[in-house]
């Protein structure tokens, strides 16, 4: 790991120490910040403005194929989105990650330098990603039930679709034949 990553990874973990500290707070505190997260994630995803978020936690993300970012991470109802807090370059598509929970093909838990309890992996159709955090448990519980949510919500699709597809197979047109007027 290069300085500057492991004084990003020192940084965020600190930050996100301070973070679990103080929400431990009231049911009114709560609600307060997930609505600030809600506009926080409005204003950066205007295009999903109609997802809920469920969560959002400060962590760090890296993949097998970059290096570690600093940043948010946002658990809504059917994507997953990271932020950075300093970006990277002058691009978003480079300072931001949307993961699709139905892309997601499993989640596990595991240790940063196999030492450090802290940190997720997701293996996705594209690459595996490690979203690391002091909350590693909540986030995980969080991330575990959404993305069985998603894939629950995926099968009812799929389910009634078939149903449908197979409805029209085996019966009579439920209007009856077409017939021209004369």
């Amino acid at each position: 790991m290069e300085p500057a990553d492991a004084e990003n990874w020192v940084l965020t973990k600190i930050r996100s120490l301070v973070i679990t500290e103080n929400s431990l707070g009231t049911t009114e505190e709560e609600v307060l910040k997930l609505s600030v997260a809600q506009s926080s994630f409005q204003k950066q995803f205007p295009l999903f403005a109609s997802e809920l978020v469920i969560a959002q936690y400060e962590c760090s993300l890296w993949t097998t194929t970059s290096s570690t970012i600093s940043g948010f991470l946002y658990i809504t109802e059917n994507f997953l989105f990271f932020t950075t807090t300093s970006p990277i370059s002058s691009t978003k598509a480079d300072n931001v990650r949307q993961i699709n929970l139905r892309d997601i093909r499993s989640i596990s838990k595991v240790s940063t330098l196999m030492l450090i309890p802290n940190s997720i992996k997701l293996d996705t159709k594209e690459a595996e990603i490690f979203v690391s955090t002091l909350g590693r448990d909540e986030v995980f519980n969080i991330l575990i039930g959404v993305w069985k949510g998603a894939l629950e919500a995926q099968l009812k699709i799929a389910e009634v679709t078939n149903e449908l597809v197979n409805h029209r197979v085996n019966s009579e047109p439920i209007l009856g034949p077409i017939q021209n007027e004369k």
